[in-house]
């Protein structure tokens, strides 16, 4: 399970995923989780860079955790619990489970 966190949590069943921190600009940090959907071959990429109002977490189908991409790439936390208020109706939780 992948859980992006930013305006609203999605959830989607996933067949492989990747994480990759690497520089990219203007960050010396930078985050890609990259996956591919169960039904799908393409693969998909999301990123995050230091200090966006965004994280991902990474977790098996029953909930064990994984990875949580703040302890690489910061999350400003007090911009995302700001922006959480700013848009309560985009709480859509869609979350990527790894199968």
């Amino acid at each position: 399970m992948i859980t992006e966190r930013a305006y609203c949590e999605r959830q989607t069943a996933v067949r492989w995923y990747g994480v990759k921190i690497e520089p990219h600009a203007p960050y010396a940090r930078y985050l890609w989780i990259s996956f591919t959907s169960r039904r799908e071959r393409r693969v998909w990429r999301r990123g995050a860079y230091p200090g966006e109002p965004k994280y991902f977490l990474i977790a098996t189908s029953d909930g064990t955790p994984l990875y949580d991409s703040r302890v690489d790439v910061p999350c400003d936390m007090v911009e995302w619990a700001k922006m959480r208020e700013e848009h309560p109706l985009q709480d859509i939780r869609q979350f990527i489970h790894v199968v």
